[in-house]
């Protein structure tokens, strides 16, 4: 099992679908490119890459993805392939399926995980170490 952190370049948005802070969608997506969410979504949302779901980001439905991490708020089932990164002032709720699962001192996590193949696991937990950008304080 690895315990290496899931990569997301906040700067870049090469190959990546951003919604804004300001946006407000309800409906269905399905993509091949990252997802960042800083507004709001009410939905269903499959991906074969990263969900990311910032600060300001809420999403509510049903998710699918390749990893996913979460700093914002999530209400709903969510299926990963591999990592899941709830981070200090996340708010989750939901049922996890997924491999690996890291859940940071101080997020707010109801629900259950299982593993992949339907074994219930722990969640690691860990201190947020990484050094907040500029602004985001």
């Amino acid at each position: 099992m690895s315990t290496n952190r899931i990569t997301d370049d906040r700067n870049s948005i090469d190959g990546k679908t951003v919604i804004g802070s300001a946006t407000i969608i309800t409906g269905k997506v399905e993509s091949h490119n990252d997802f960042h969410l800083e507004g709001e979504w009410k939905g269903d949302v499959k991906l074969n890459a990263l969900f990311f779901i910032a600060k300001s980001g809420r999403f509510s439905g049903k998710a699918e993805a390749l990893n996913l991490i979460v700093e914002g708020s999530m209400e709903g089932d969510i299926k990963v392939q591999k990592k899941v990164e709830i981070r200090n002032q996340a708010n989750v709720v939901g049922n996890i399926t997924c491999s690996q699962i890291a859940i940071a001192e101080g997020a707010y996590f109801q629900g259950g995980v299982k593993m992949g193949d339907g074994t219930n696991v722990s969640p690691t937990f860990f201190t947020e170490k990484r050094k907040e950008e500029p602004g985001t304080a």
